[in-house]
């Protein structure tokens, strides 16, 4: 389990950002990420008219090695952690964000360490639990991540990059030189699960055996009940721009 350097915590959505602001982003911040809200909604076309188009086969290679979810007294803490702070269907999204995450990684060459990707897919949501005025739910959940993964043994470095994936995966436009792969893939995989965002890139029988072992269940509904909680909590939030840009319709839409 290792980090390599990490992104600045600083930048627009990282951890340090996170903490200084609790997500309130300025007028300037906000208009600056419409253009990868645009981009997202026109990939999102693409992925899901390939979807409609019909059958297909997917790259995941399946010459790779087997994708077996960590077994480590970190990952059953994060897990256990999940389980006690999120109803079922998110604890759900939350399993099946790592596998996509980690697919979509190996599609695109990236290396994720699947330890710490673990930990971030299985806490990147428990700051859902209750929305708090004036703080982003992404810094809840980073701050649990970081003294879950302490005391299970992790060097700081690798505490301060999962809570920074977590930080920064609600960030339109996540890409990995600027805000690391852990944040790209968690955002990644969070997106395929949620709005089906390249899920044509993934074969349907393995979509459909993740969704069979981890159901949906009421997730759509748990989830437009989270994010207009956090856009009332924080209105100069990501969730907020991210709800007025049409998210949640995106959710209900998916074709996963």
């Amino acid at each position: 389990m290792s980090a390599t350097a990490g992104p600045d915590p600083d930048r627009l959505g990282g951890i340090g950002w996170l903490e200084r602001t609790g997500g309130s982003m300025t007028r300037r911040e906000r208009l600056g990420l419409v253009p990868a809200i645009l981009a997202t909604h026109r990939d999102l076309l693409i992925s899901q008219a390939r979807l409609l188009a019909g059958p297909r086969g997917g790259r995941v290679d399946a010459g790779g090695p087997a994708l077996v979810p960590p077994d480590s007294a970190l990952a059953r803490a994060a897990q256990a952690a999940c389980v006690a702070a999120l109803p079922a269907s998110l604890v759900a999204h939350s399993a099946r964000t790592w596998w996509y995450g980690q697919l979509l990684a190996r599609l695109d060459g990236l290396a994720v360490d699947p330890e710490l990707a673990f930990a971030a897919a299985l806490l990147h949501d428990v700051g859902l639990a209750a929305a708090v005025p004036g703080e982003d739910f992404t810094l809840r959940g980073a701050r649990r991540a970081q003294q879950l993964l302490l005391e299970a043994g992790a060097t700081p470095g690798d505490a301060r990059a999962v809570a920074d994936a977590i930080a920064v995966h609600t960030l339109p436009g996540a890409e990995p030189a600027r805000d690391g792969v852990l944040g790209t893939s968690l955002q990644a995989g969070a997106m395929l699960d949620l709005i089906g965002l390249r899920a044509d890139e993934l074969p349907r029988p393995v979509i459909d055996g993740l969704l069979a072992q981890h159901p949906r269940g009421d997730l759509t509904q748990r989830l437009a009940a989270g994010v207009r909680a956090e856009a009332r909590a924080v209105p100069t939030g990501r969730f907020a721009l991210i709800r007025w840009s049409g998210f949640v319709p995106a959710v209900r839409l998916a074709r996963t």
